[in-house]
């Protein structure tokens, strides 16, 4: 008796569909790991690779490398030093060409010498600079905001008092993520978990800096990694 074994099961015959294929394109456009240190930036001009824009402002933001000896990695840093202080106002500065879905980002921040007020934070899943989540830090209240920004309206998701230690930075981390149906947001200040909020209103989208209010805020190494080990391998079946 002879025993004929098909070289290739009918169990792993998959037909991918159109469906599935933009999903895998989808998938396959979005960024890994990108880290932005301004280091080989020019001082006084826009890092390379972003684009400033403002949100409920007449004025444009004002930002630009810096040349500091104390930048969190030396010698250069980011500072936004133009007033937005108006209700619903944002001065932004949008990474091009980046695309983060699901993302684990940290980055430094500081406000600018002799002062220890300001409104700065990070932007992600920006589709465009009406529509974005931002985390922000307010050092004059002392406190951490999630927010939504929807066709320029500010919703606040979630915030919560942090402590400001005497430390020359403070680190901030963000991590947004997907279990099952839920969709959520987890913030850090200097390591100690601040607010965590569930929001699915964006997709993916751009990240870059925030600032909001009077006074100047510097910024430093922005480090930002895809978390994938919850993303589903194919698109979603249709019921």
């Amino acid at each position: 008796m002879s025993l004929l074994v098909s070289a290739e099961p009918a169990s792993s015959q998959v037909i991918q569909t159109e469906e599935d294929r933009q999903f895998v394109d989808k998938q396959a456009k979005l960024d890994l790991r990108r880290m932005w240190r301004f280091d080989d930036d020019k001082a006084g001009a826009l890092p390379k690779g972003f684009v400033a824009r403002t949100v409920g402002a007449q004025t444009a933001g004002g930002w630009q490398v810096v040349a500091d000896s104390s930048a969190a990695s030396a010698p250069n840093l980011v500072k936004q030093e133009v007033p937005c202080a108006t209700q619903g106002c944002f001065h932004l500065l949008l990474a091009e060409d980046v695309s983060y879905d699901y993302l684990d980002l940290t980055f430094k921040l500081r406000p600018a010498a002799g002062s220890s007020t300001g409104i700065g934070g990070i932007v992600f899943n920006a589709r465009d600079d009406q529509n974005f989540y931002a985390v922000l830090v307010d050092f004059s209240e002392r406190r951490l905001s999630v927010v939504r920004v929807q066709n320029g309206q500010e919703t606040v998701l979630g915030r919560a008092p942090v402590v400001l230690k005497d430390y020359p930075w403070h680190i901030v981390r963000v991590q947004r993520n997907t279990i099952v149906s839920k969709e959520f947001i987890e913030t850090f200040f200097d390591n100690a978990l601040a607010v965590s909020v569930e929001d699915q209103t964006f997709g993916a989208g751009q990240i870059g800096l925030a600032t909001k209010g009077n006074a100047p805020i510097e910024f430093d190494n922005i480090h930002a990694i895809r978390i994938y080990s919850q993303t589903p391998l194919s698109a979603p079946a249709a019921y």
